[in-house]
């Protein structure tokens, strides 16, 4: 996983895979965690790190501040990718349609990011259809 990447594809929803997830992902100096009702969450605030919540099955969406709107949003053009830019979706290289789609939504204001994808693409290891297809 790169130092940036953020969306990754983990086996369940089990309290100890989201946490060991959590635990990798969030920065220590991170003030909250922001995330739906889901009991497997409860336990990852930390010494620094508070762990607010929003109960969408009783339609609590926004509590303040808090919210998963971003996630949910990145969620949605994740599940409507195959209908324009991937086509398809395999299991198999589900990380690297992650992978793709965290940079475009990270660099989705960038005004330069026709250079960046360029620079991108250059330094990127090639995969070869053998590694592709095996």
């Amino acid at each position: 996983m790169s130092p940036l990447q953020r969306l990754r594809q983990i086996p369940d929803t089990k309290r100890d895979t989201l946490h060991d997830f959590i635990n990798r992902t969030v920065k220590d100096e991170a003030e909250a965690i922001y995330t739906n009702e889901l009991r497997s969450y409860l336990g990852i605030a930390g010494h620094n790190t508070r762990h607010e919540t929003v109960n969408h099955s009783e339609d609590e969406w926004v509590v303040g501040d808090v919210h998963t709107n971003s996630i949910e949003g990145v969620r949605s053009l994740f599940e409507r990718s195959p209908i324009g830019a991937f086509h398809k979706v395999s299991r198999k290289h589900l990380g690297r349609y992650l992978e793709e789609l965290e940079w475009r939504f990270t660099n989705r204001n960038n005004n330069h990011i026709f250079r960046d994808t360029l620079q991108r693409i250059v330094k990127t290891n090639h995969l070869t259809y053998q590694e592709l297809t095996a």
